[in-house]
């Protein structure tokens, strides 16, 4: 076995579920020097080895990687002693339990991310394999994630060198979608290398065929965004990325509007409170000047005028509060359909979302109840509450917006979403 092998062969067989960590997604892109510092109680000779990686990787490319970028590729292939190798040691980290121990990574963890999203992406069949036989750790349909970066070859012959010795060895082959090809910025560029970035998950396509000779093949597909798993609405929500995989029902629940100005057909106006009634034509009523009731101070008005924003907006910290049934990783909110079967009507929420924005120190409060369409946009989405929390996204981007929202999902759905973030914003950085 050539000293570059293990990353080919390096195979995590626990399947085990963990937290996701896309923490470094939301970075700042450091320098190479700076995201090393925080791992030199553990990998003392980092600085020797980033200045030959600066040396020798491939710099200036066709990929406009910066020279951090690409030697960021390079350091990650460097063969060292098993106490100092990047990627051994990386990979181990990224399995652990503990998930703070991944974070002193973030930093090189942020520029591998930034480097590979301007590679472009391998559609089409990788392969990796074991020295031994794992074959039964594999049933067909079963779902697995790697939590490691997954180094592969498009080059049968290549993993073949590094397990045809042995007397038993698992081979597998891997329909993948989101691969990268570093082949070109790597210490051994013969090897065709592919990469799958940590979090990736895969489907087994059938049971492992066992041929003559104690050669075992695994078949895996990666399951990504496009897919559309009819009898998995989990996944389906995954990827789609919404940030909550339970329908609640859609009330448009408004605060009572008070001293606002309304205009009346008739030559006089009146101000008090304001309920949502549809008519066709405007409640008449008549000016008293003896007290009114509760109940005779509501006026009844169309709501061409109660659901008016430019009214709405008139009320100083305008506070409105409407249910949904879906919220996406951005911010849009769904409120009146279920995937494509129509739910309800929409309500007033529009009018008193943007009314609300608009108001001087307004809130624009999105509920979600435990547990498509847009019908609020991103941008008239402020506050958006669940049990588990309040998300404020006004004024942040969509990778912030997205962690925000992840916060207060639902605990058994945040992995599944941190995914789903992760697979669709990562080029966006």
């Amino acid at each position: 076995m050539s000293s570059s092998g293990e990353r080919f062969t390096d195979v995590d067989l626990s399947n085990k579920r963990l937290p996701a960590c896309y923490g470094y997604i939301t970075w700042k892109t450091p320098p190479l020097e700076q995201a090393m510092g925080d791992l030199r109680d553990f990998l003392p000779e980092i600085n020797r080895f980033v200045k030959l990686a600066k040396k020798h990787c491939t710099f200036p490319n066709d990929d406009n990687l910066t020279k951090d970028e690409a030697a960021t590729v390079y350091l990650y292939t460097m063969e060292m002693s098993d106490d100092a190798c990047v990627y051994r040691i990386l990979n181990q980290t990224l399995r652990a339990e503990d998930r703070s121990k991944v974070r002193p990574w973030f930093g090189y963890l942020k520029l591998l991310d930034s480097a590979t999203s301007k590679l472009p992406k391998v559609k089409g069949i990788v392969w990796r394999g074991l020295d031994k036989d794992v074959s039964q750790a594999f049933k067909k349909g079963q779902k697995i994630t790697w939590w490691s970066i997954s180094s592969c070859s498009t080059s049968v012959d290549v993993i073949s060198s590094f397990i045809g010795k042995t007397p038993q060895s698992t081979l597998f082959n891997i329909e993948c979608s989101t691969g990268k090809s570093i082949a070109a910025y790597t210490c051994y560029p013969h090897e065709n290398e592919v990469i799958l970035m940590p979090g990736t998950t895969f489907e087994v396509v059938s049971d492992p065929l066992h041929h003559h000779g104690g050669l075992h093949v695994v078949h895996l597909k990666e399951i990504n965004d496009d897919d559309d798993d009819d009898d998995n609405d989990d996944e389906r929500q995954e990827a789609r990325g919404f940030a909550t995989a339970t329908a609640s029902t859609n009330i448009s629940v408004t605060q009572k509007i008070s001293k606002m100005s309304l205009e009346s057909p008739k030559p006089s106006q009146a101000t008090g409170s304001a309920a949502a009634v549809p008519k066709s034509k405007w409640a008449p009523y008549q000016q008293s000047s003896k007290p009114q009731t509760a109940i005779e101070s509501v006026i009844n008005l169309d709501v061409g005028i109660t659901n008016d924003p430019s009214q709405i907006r008139r009320n100083p910290k305008m506070c409105a509060i409407n249910a949904a049934i879906e919220v996406d990783l951005t911010g849009q909110v769904c409120a009146d359909s279920i995937g494509t079967m129509h739910y309800s009507g929409v309500g007033g929420q529009i009018d008193f979302m943007r009314g609300a924005a608009l108001s001087a120190k307004g809130k624009p409060i999105l509920v979600l109840k435990e547990g498509a369409g847009v019908t609020t946009t991103r941008a008239h989405t402020h506050y958006v509450v669940t049990e588990y929390g309040v998300a404020n996204l006004f004024g942040k981007n969509y990778q912030q917006r997205a962690k925000a929202l992840i916060d207060i999902a639902h605990p058994n759905h945040r992995e599944a979403l941190e995914r789903a973030a992760y697979k669709r914003f990562k080029t966006l950085y």
